[in-house]
């Protein structure tokens, strides 16, 4: 039964507030989820154990695995990478296999028309290519589909009042401004259909 609780934005009054509840509902159990400051995390903490709560809480780092050990008589929390055993492995690539190929004969003829579109509306290939980091760290060539003129960046770099604004703009054009997009591309993009090549390096492991 949750009793009472506490915005994640904590004040000064929060120690006071949080001894307060525990005494006058009877709480066993402080839960602390999401992210506060380092000194309020410290002092939530002395208070739940002075007053014998359970203490739960969340990871403070996000896409970790806490694990409890024990070296020489002092406990810490272990970190550690999510990992799968390898029949967890053998079903997830075989999920993938089966999904990719099943996703790529499905959307074969869209993805044919696609291509076909975005080398009528402009010069240049249908994919664009790209390197990624994958699984260990690995690079792979990440396909798209080509949403961009093929002499994109000499374009915007041709235009000194636009390329101001895209370094402004933390490397990004507003929508509707960026001269570089195509018309397949505009509609590719806001239907997420450039991402489709990805099937194949889903298929390919990457």
């Amino acid at each position: 039964e949750v009793v009472e609780t506490f915005p994640v934005q904590l004040g000064d009054g929060l120690v006071t507030s949080l001894a307060e509840a525990i005494d006058s509902q009877g709480g066993d159990t402080v839960a602390m989820i999401g992210k506060m400051p380092g000194t309020s995390y410290s002092e939530i903490v002395d208070v739940s154990l002075t007053h014998g709560c359970r203490l739960l809480t969340t990871p403070r780092t996000s896409g970790v695995v806490p694990r409890s050990v024990l070296i020489e008589g002092v406990r810490f929390v272990e970190l550690t990478a999510p990992s799968l055993k390898a029949p967890q492995w053998f079903a997830k690539r075989l999920m993938d296999i089966v999904i990719s190929s099943i996703g790529l004969i499905v959307m074969s003829p869209i993805i044919v028309a696609l291509a076909l579109w975005i080398r009528l509306d402009s010069e240049g290939g249908a994919l664009f290519s790209q390197d990624r980091l994958g699984r260990g760290g690995r690079l792979f060539r990440c396909l798209k589909f080509r949403t961009m003129r093929s002499d994109a960046e000499d374009l915007l770099r041709s235009q000194p009042d636009l390329y101001e604004l895209y370094i402004a703009n933390d490397f990004k054009l507003p929508e509707g401004l960026d001269p570089r997009i195509t018309r397949s591309g505009w509609f590719l993009r806001k239907t997420s259909l450039d991402e489709l090549p990805q099937l194949w390096n889903v298929l390919k492991g990457d």
